[in-house]
């Protein structure tokens, strides 16, 4: 017994000396996502006992600072953003392709092939894990009392605000604590008023925002302000804290990505439910706002090939699926399961899989600075509703940031 016992000591001990770590940085939002997460890398320890994954996680302004102070160089694999915001890191020096992977392991055969938000100059430049929409949410107990139905043109959301607030309810609330949550009322005018390539210019800082075609944005914008259809919170909330007040019925509609489920308790969930941002301008097609989440190897990790190993460990179909189950999130491998996922999760989808083309968001699709800048921007006009100003302020932005 002795001799077995020794023998198990001494496995244990070699195989701490030769174990290798690799690390990871996460955004974590939920002590249920945290548990997932932790799952999914015990599982991935299991299948590669010679390694062990050490966890970096923080909140999300914590891990956005955490981003932007460049803190991460010491983790080898690291959750963040596709599109301009990745492309950004990868001309920084700081995110090593991976075309390797995607070539050798047939990746493309798994995702969607339009990869342009995951790559740059032909480097692939990462794994996607998540992505989900975004749209109104609503209160389905104040839309049946006065017999409304979700809107398909903005006209009749008009209708809907009018009727609401005509029965002391307020139709809207915004979340100003967090100003990024304002960059999606204006993205979705933009999209729905001058379409995704001229969404996708501006925000490249190619077009002015003197152009005669921001103004109507900022018009449609400013009536629902003046007709005092949102819910006035002050500065005192941010986008979690807002969300009690749609399944607590203190309000009908809330704008916001699909996130927000995690924030809504079971027993109100069945009485939410979603539509897209009405169409403004008829001949246009209903571009979606579809953010998506991916993981980056480090330029500077001292062990990519294992680091690589996690990151395909990542895109199996099932991990992905437990992974995306507790965010509201869907899972980017196109063979994982969602049948027991969330109702409003499942909507996104076909939702998605109805729209032609999609953006990241605002502060997904141009330089991090203009994105912040232009926040606190659009929180003064919600707060002061003069459009002259803020055209000045946000061309004197893309004057100064797109040089």
């Amino acid at each position: 017994m002795k001799k077995y016992i020794s023998f198990i000591i001494f496995f244990i001990f070699i195989n701490t000396i030769y174990s290798k770590e690799i690390s990871i940085s996460l955004l974590i939002t939920t002590p249920t996502q945290r548990y997932t997460i932790r799952e999914i890398i015990k599982e991935f320890e299991d299948e590669n006992p010679d390694l062990t994954v050490k966890i970096y996680e923080a909140n999300n302004d914590n891990y956005h600072n955490y981003i932007k102070k460049r803190e991460f160089l010491n983790s080898d694999i690291i959750w963040w953003f596709a599109g301009y915001q990745l492309q950004s890191l990868y001309k920084q020096g700081y995110v090593e392709p991976i075309n390797d992977l995607w070539n050798e392991q047939n990746l493309y055969s798994i995702f969607s092939k339009n990869i342009t938000h995951l790559s740059y100059n032909n480097n692939i430049l990462a794994i996607p894990i998540s992505y989900y929409q975004w749209g109104f949410y609503y209160n389905k107990n104040i839309f049946k009392k006065y017999n409304l139905s979700p809107p398909k043109t903005w006209d009749e959301f008009i209708n809907i605000c009018e009727i609401l607030k005509n029965n002391a309810i307020k139709p809207l609330i915004l979340s100003l604590q967090d100003k990024w949550t304002l960059l999606s009322w204006f993205s979705y005018l933009n999209l729905r008023i001058n379409g995704i390539e001229f969404h996708r210019k501006l925000l490249n800082g190619e077009i002015s925002f003197y152009d005669e075609k921001i103004k109507s944005i900022f018009i449609k914008w400013k009536f629902l302000l003046d007709n005092d259809y949102f819910l006035d919170t002050k500065d005192e909330y941010g986008w979690q804290s807002v969300t009690p007040y749609l399944f607590r019925e203190k309000v009908a509609m809330l704008l916001s990505g699909n996130f927000i489920i995690s924030y809504i308790p079971k027993n109100f969930k069945k009485n939410i439910d979603f539509f897209r941002f009405p169409i403004i301008t008829n001949s246009l097609p209903l571009y979606e706002e579809k953010p998506t989440d991916i993981f980056f190897l480090n330029k500077y990790s001292k062990n990519k090939n294992d680091a690589k190993k996690l990151l395909l460990f990542l895109t199996k179909y099932n991990i992905q699926t437990k992974f995306n189950s507790s965010l509201g999130f869907l899972p980017y491998n196109k063979n994982s399961d969602i049948s027991n996922y969330e109702y409003l999760t499942k909507k996104g989808k076909e939702l998605i899989n109805n729209t032609i083309n999609f953006t990241q968001f605002f502060d997904r699709d141009t330089d991090e600075k203009f994105a912040t800048i232009s926040a606190d921007i659009l929180y003064d006009f919600v707060k002061n509703q003069n459009i002259s100003s803020t055209i000045d302020r946000l061309e004197l932005a893309r004057k100064d940031i797109f040089k």
